[in-house]
């Protein structure tokens, strides 16, 4: 049984890694990539619940999920765009899945930290690909194949804006992982990504997520600077010019 959840539970870092590294736009025999790594922990997760026969307990925020899920479904009686209605709604059926996945795995505090882990690399990979494609000159446009050209850079098959809200959402993960975490790999891997991060939202040209990422950034400042050493405060100094500069 045990097993059985860490696997689940590998899987899912495994797909929050390829879902914020940009896996939901590249495809691998007709679905997304990070459909079928949803499968994983998707897959264990069922074998755990009919070998256990037991289910974590919901609480009054899945509920309201589901009944939003479910008006939406209701919606499709009446819609005047039955097509584009289906397919918001498989999303949020799949996004329905994903909290109950993270419900049911997420039981600790190491683990949830681990998963904020995963999405952090998965979006600094993103934005370590935008930044390659910015210095090699491929705008999305021109890895879209269109005629037309702009000076806003993205990741293969992902949506500039939808990029800068990944990485936009990442950055205050990031630091709430520097002032939490004790391995020093991942404090040094969260520095890395908070500079390469802000330079490939830039690159993105998305006004949207940098909304996000302020309100994000303005919620979780206070806490932060309050825990942080004053080594960390130091090389925020220093990071902020150097960011600032490259971005330029």
């Amino acid at each position: 049984m045990r097993g059985l959840d860490n696997l689940a539970y590998a899987g899912l870092c495994l797909f929050v890694v390829t879902l914020s590294g940009g896996g939901d736009g590249r495809t691998a025999g007709g679905l997304a990539l990070s459909t079928w790594f949803a499968l994983i922990p998707l897959g264990f997760v069922t074998l755990r619940i009919l070998t256990a026969r037991r289910l974590r307990r919901p609480t009054s925020i899945h509920s309201l999920l589901l009944a939003f899920t479910a008006w939406v479904a209701a919606s499709s009686i009446w819609t005047l765009a039955r097509d584009s209605t289906l397919t918001r709604l498989g999303t949020y059926i799949a996004l329905l899945i994903f909290v109950a996945l993270i419900w049911e795995l997420g039981v600790t505090t190491t683990r949830i930290q681990g998963l904020i882990v995963s999405y952090v690399l998965g979006a600094g990979i993103a934005s370590a690909m935008t930044i390659y494609n910015y210095l090699t000159g491929q705008s999305t446009s021109q890895l879209e194949g269109q005629e037309w050209d702009t000076l806003r850079y993205s990741v293969e098959g992902v949506n500039a804006d939808e990029l800068g809200l990944i990485v936009g959402l990442s950055i205050p993960m990031a630091l709430y992982l520097l002032i939490t975490s004790k391995n020093r790999v991942i404090r040094m891997g969260c520095w890395i990504h908070l500079a390469a991060g802000f330079i490939a939202m830039f690159l993105s040209g998305t006004r949207g997520a940098m909304i996000a990422l302020l309100a994000g950034t303005v919620l979780i400042c206070g806490p932060i600077l309050s825990r942080m050493s004053n080594m960390q405060r130091t090389i925020a100094v220093f990071m902020l010019p150097a960011v600032v500069c490259a971005a330029l």
